[in-house]
């Protein structure tokens, strides 16, 4: 007879609880789990960090972002101050390449992979409406357009009037 040099790994039901098949082991186990996946949904809310549709627009630093998907910019009309520096964040979220473009202004994000995103700077020196398009072929038509509303800040309305 050989003898056994480990012990052995039986399973003993009545001190370690309900088997692994059972409802009652289920239901124990997502209740230990439950702090831990509460605290990483939360963690995973906070990195979010802009990344998805809904940041578009104005930001708090006063830049925009905007997103470009077929075949629509969001926003598709943005306000800007006249002569003051426009930062607008230009995000391709679609499946085909986009890009960017304000012929008024001279800005262009040149055409941008899917996934990518570029930053253009731009001063605007005159106050109206302008008209910000995907300019890659066939893209504009379908609706890939919008509006650069370049309007008087309230600092020099004042100071005019």
């Amino acid at each position: 007879m050989t003898k056994r040099i480990f012990p052995s790994f039986r399973r003993k039901p009545e001190s370690i609880g309900p088997a692994p098949q059972s409802i009652g082991y289920v239901i124990l186990s997502a209740a230990k789990n439950l702090p831990l996946l509460l605290l990483l949904t939360l963690a995973l809310a906070a990195c979010n960090n802009n990344q998805d549709i809904g940041a578009t627009g104005l930001q708090p630093d006063g830049s925009y972002i905007v997103v470009g998907t077929e075949w629509a910019f969001e926003p598709d009309v943005i306000e800007i101050p006249v002569n003051r520096e426009a930062v607008i964040e230009f995000r391709n979220l679609g499946t085909v390449d986009h890009d960017l473009v304000i012929e008024e202004f001279s800005v262009a994000t040149g055409s941008m992979r899917i996934g990518s995103k570029k930053t253009v700077r731009f001063t605007p020196t005159k106050v109206g409406e302008f008209d910000l398009i995907c300019s890659i072929p066939g893209h504009s038509d379908p609706g890939m357009t919008g509006t650069v509303s370049v309007v008087e800040s309230p600092v020099q309305a004042v100071a005019q009037g």
